[in-house]
């Protein structure tokens, strides 16, 4: 069945990218997007959330404007899918779609649309896993690293301080 050979081509693609080999992460990455396609359809959460691990690649692999079109393409398809995509898992695909995004702006120094991103990516966590949760510190970081580059520096250590107190307590 197309959808789990591309499940195994997707956590192919992570164990490789956690070896370093992203040329064939990549590689696995896009023939589970083309199986999903196939068996979902172009606009399909699963598709989404492929896009999403494209786009870290090739941030990692420092190709920022296809990061930024696949991370782009993710948000179109979380678009289309409208209200109907909720819940936790959709949350997790938004998240990791507005983070990518505010990486990818935030590394090409385009800080204020990182700073939309990064803010909406915030807004999601604490509302959808609440204030003091992991992904809530981790949105905070991110907005602490983007200000941290901008020069905002006070708005930034606030955000550190918050994301290492949760982080702390949980």
């Amino acid at each position: 069945m197309n959808v789990d050979r591309a499940i195994e081509l997707q956590e192919q693609a992570w164990s490789l990218q956690a070896e370093g080999k992203l040329e064939e992460a990549l590689s696995a990455g896009r023939e589970a997007l083309r199986l999903i396609e196939v068996a979902e359809g172009p606009d399909s959460p699963d598709a989404a959330n492929l896009l999403n691990d494209l786009a870290e690649l090739e941030n990692e692999r420092q190709n920022f404007e296809t990061a930024l079109a696949l991370a782009e393409r993710a948000r179109a398809i979380e678009d289309l899918l409208g209200d109907p995509f909720r819940g936790e898992t959709a949350a997790r695909i938004r998240l990791k779609t507005l983070e990518s995004l505010g990486t990818i702006r935030r590394t090409q120094g385009d800080y204020a649309r990182a700073e939309v991103d990064l803010q909406q990516a915030l807004t999601l966590a604490a509302a959808q896993f609440g204030e003091a949760s992991e992904e809530a510190a981790e949105a905070r970081n991110n907005m602490a690293v983007l200000y941290k580059y901008w020069g905002r520096f006070q708005e930034g250590l606030h955000l550190y301080r918050e994301a290492l107190r949760v982080i702390i307590a949980l």
